[in-house]
């Protein structure tokens, strides 16, 4: 099962992912690919920010079956990476509504 934490505090963000879905076999599990796509789409969108200087990143640590980014965002930015992040975590929740054997979503965030 994956585990995904999302968690805002004031102009910090915690994005941490740990474990596999377990849906199929490896290169045969939708739901792996699924949250895969959505985990690079963030960290894409953090690096992009973070290139503007729009965002700082903390931490940020990619392993197998591990993601782990903390970012602090810049005051004018905040409504934007809001919406990003909206759409990220809409991603998530549609997948661990459809895959809650798989997919386990765990957020402080309730609506941005």
């Amino acid at each position: 099962m994956t585990h995904i934490t999302v968690n805002k505090k004031s102009n910090r963000y915690s994005i941490k992912l740990n474990g596999h879905a377990n849906y199929a076999p490896n290169g045969q599990d939708i739901v792996c690919a699924a949250t895969s796509m959505i985990t690079f789409m963030l960290l894409q969108m953090i690096d992009n920010m973070n290139a503007r200087n729009e965002v700082s990143i903390i931490t940020q640590k990619q392993e197998d079956g591990f993601v782990d980014i903390e970012v602090s965002v810049g005051k004018i930015y905040q409504d934007y990476f809001d919406t990003v992040l909206d759409v990220i975590l809409t991603g998530y929740k549609l997948l661990s509504n459809k895959y809650p054997n798989n997919i386990f979503l765990e957020t402080d965030i309730n609506s941005i």
